[in-house]
């Protein structure tokens, strides 16, 4: 089954759904991050975010991240993982 990559973004923000995700650092470093979109509690309403960048609350370090969707490697959520290919992510069961 192939989604694409909108598609998983959409979902996600709109459920609210914990999800993990690899992407490549400016650096060129892979790390990982276990976020969800949509967190408001820490929002000061003092910065703008840029439109082209997604904002995830980053679970395990408390504090908001910003992902280039272009950098996103991969994303698992519900036990599904949807690896990143040009603007589509193939799933693959683990």
């Amino acid at each position: 089954m192939i989604k694409n990559f909108n598609e998983v973004v959409t979902d996600l923000k709109q459920k609210g759904t914990i999800f993990g995700a690899e992407y490549r650092k400016k650096n060129g470093e892979v790390t990982k991050i276990n976020g969800r979109f949509g967190v408001a509690k820490f929002v000061k309403g003092t910065g703008v975010s840029n439109p082209n960048v997604l904002t995830v609350w980053d679970n395990n370090r408390k504090r908001y991240t910003s992902l280039i969707p272009d950098n996103i490697v991969s994303v698992t959520t519900s036990g599904t993982k949807y690896v990143k290919s040009d603007e589509f992510l193939i799933v693959s069961y683990e």
